[in-house]
């Protein structure tokens, strides 16, 4: 590494960028096991010293690859430093990536108590591990507030989009999510709430996945709120603006709502209309139709979030019997 510097002294200054990034490293929610990383690396270079020896096969012929000890060593040898320096890099990196994450943390405003804010912008998913345990998966173009002194006297944050908990069970600290103007109180479960700005009726939605929460229409999380409902598994709580009480109903296609977890889109005889705002969250672009009747039209399809945008679209257009046009950078319209 030092020889690497001096070759360059610009690199110095990033070395030291990489330092500063891994300090501020130890305050986010994030580590590395380094001994069982290390040992994982061992045993793959051992494995890889083992195959200097077998014979390589080659289109039907039996080759073996010969060499003098001190070359095969030298070789070794050249290995290790490769996977060392590989190591290294791998460590910075995720410093670096970390740090990108977050580096976008904005200072909201101070009222009675610190928030930390961590987002997503179109585009992007991201997964963070709490304090208590308690894993998040946000969503593209989402947010959450966790304040400063989370999970010393109680677990509760504030959530503007789309995101996934998996809580950790503590019947002394229950797990509040703050949306608007309602709330997800619970003990141990895992559950979806989707609580985006601008939506039809300002509409909050709950989806219980595992165990069973309580959704109500008072912010402030109170216990003996009589707004309040029980969702358990499999179930759905819906808060329109200016109800007081949430509507609850059965799920069957939990693929909508938590395919995304799992780095898919999952959609079920589901209108288009219904489709877009999905497919503009998570490629950061804009979809128009080129008329109403369009909207309406259903279509059923899993997509991996893998794939390429384009082919995402012509797909889409394809099934639908549709065209779709490409209009500056980041618009698109489906048009017949």
């Amino acid at each position: 590494m030092r020889e690497w510097i001096k070759a360059d002294p610009v690199r110095e200054e990033q070395i030291e960028q990489l330092y500063q990034i891994w300090k501020e490293s130890g305050k986010l929610p994030y580590s590395i096991n380094t001994d069982q990383s290390w040992d994982r690396l061992s045993a793959s270079m051992y494995e890889m010293e083992k195959d200097d020896a077998k014979p390589v096969v080659q289109k039907g012929k039996l080759v073996r690859l010969q060499g003098s000890e001190k070359l095969r060593k030298a070789g070794v040898g050249l290995r290790r430093a490769v996977l060392v320096a590989a190591a290294v890099l791998i460590t910075l990196t995720a410093g670096l990536l970390t740090y990108q994450q977050y580096h976008n943390i904005a200072e909201p405003a101070i009222t009675e108590q610190q928030h930390r804010v961590i987002m997503t912008r179109d585009g992007e998913r991201a997964s963070y591990l709490l304090s208590d345990g308690t894993r998040v998966m946000l969503h593209a173009g989402s947010r959450i507030e966790i304040p400063e002194n989370y999970n010393e006297e109680n677990r509760e944050l504030y959530l503007e989009g789309e995101a996934f908990f998996e809580t950790v069970h503590n019947p002394e600290k229950p797990f509040i999510v703050h949306s608007g103007e309602s709330y997800t109180r619970v003990v141990g479960t895992a559950f979806l709430v989707q609580a985006w700005p601008g939506a039809e009726n300002h509409q909050i939605e709950v989806v219980v996945s595992e165990g069973r929460v309580l959704f109500g229409s008072n912010h402030t999380g109170d216990e003996e709120s009589a707004n309040e409902v029980l969702l358990s598994q499999n179930q759905r709580g819906q808060l329109m603006a200016g109800s007081t009480t949430p509507v609850v109903d059965e799920i069957e296609d939990l693929g909508w709502y938590l395919g995304w977890t799992e780095g898919r889109l999952v959609f079920e005889n589901r209108e288009l209309r219904e489709v877009l705002p999905r497919l503009e969250r998570w490629f950061d672009i804009s979809i128009e139709l080129s008329d109403e009747q369009i909207a309406s039209s259903k279509i059923t399809a899993e997509i991996d979030y893998t794939l390429p945008m384009s082919d995402v679209l012509n797909g889409i257009a394809m099934s639908l019997s549709l065209e779709v046009e490409r209009r500056g950078d980041r618009n698109y319209v489906f048009r017949r």
